[in-house]
């Protein structure tokens, strides 16, 4: 099953700013976008159609090009 990861950056403004990864068994995949819905619709998707977790690098990647 997939889980979102968060993960909170300090910009160069000093500001703080969450980023959102998947992660899957012993598998994450941190700071792919600060869209939590979008995050949350990759993981949905990615757990009902039971992903191998050695496919996530390639499908981060297809989802960062869309």
């Amino acid at each position: 099953m997939y889980t979102i990861c968060e993960t909170v950056i300090e910009t160069e403004d000093h500001d703080h700013r969450k980023l959102y990864g998947i992660m899957c068994e012993n598998r994450r995949i941190d700071g792919v976008t600060p869209d939590r819905r979008k995050m949350e619709r990759l993981v949905e998707l990615c757990s009902r159609l039971e992903l191998s977790p050695i496919h996530m690098d390639n499908v981060v990647e297809d989802f960062l090009n869309d």
